[in-house]
């Protein structure tokens, strides 16, 4: 966020309540939003291991993935990606 803040010349905390105010949301569960939407996109397209979906969308801690990837999706993203890959057998 700071580098955001840094390119449009906002202090970070007057862009955090602009954020909120326009999208209903925070930046961070924004953020967190589109990251899990990409790791989802890589896993229905890509069959990467779930370790280096993490990484490439932004989390250092695969562990960590996993834990938001469920609470968002409602199941971890090694189940996402096996059904997936089932539906794709059929």
């Amino acid at each position: 966020m700071e580098d955001i803040c840094k390119r449009v010349f906002l202090n970070s905390q007057y862009f955090s309540r602009l954020f909120k105010r326009e999208t209903g949301m925070t930046f961070t569960e924004y953020l967190t939003l589109r990251r899990i939407e990409k790791a989802k996109m890589l896993l229905k397209s890509e069959g990467l291991p779930v370790a280096v979906v993490a990484r490439k969308v932004g989390f250092s801690d695969a562990n960590y993935f996993s834990r938001v990837f469920a609470r968002m999706e409602g199941i971890p993203p090694s189940e996402f990606a096996k059904a997936i890959l089932n539906t794709k057998k059929r």
